[in-house]
């Protein structure tokens, strides 16, 4: 699988304990969005959350997720409210 190098800079900062582009450790965010779509849900989810929550601690975390159907337009293994639930 091939990424974006906009979306290889994230997950590099996600790894480097850098979460957003402009800002430096310890700095305070005030929201953060995630633009998500969790089929399935799984451990490096939580720990891209949990990233966040321990460098941000402070910060609201906004999910914008996809619904009973997935990005590329096939059904989700989950419907939304499972997924959103469980985001949760």
């Amino acid at each position: 699988m091939s990424y974006s190098p906009k979306t290889y800079n994230i997950f590099k900062n996600v790894n480097s304990n850098k979460m957003c582009y402009n800002t430096k450790r310890g700095e305070t965010v005030e929201k953060i969005g995630i633009i998500c779509e969790y089929n399935p849900f799984h451990n490096g989810h939580i720990y891209h959350i949990n990233q966040i929550k321990k460098l941000y601690p402070e910060s609201i975390i906004i999910l914008v997720m996809s619904g009973n159907y997935t990005q590329r337009g096939t059904v989700s293994i989950m419907d939304k409210w499972e997924k959103t639930n469980i985001a949760l």
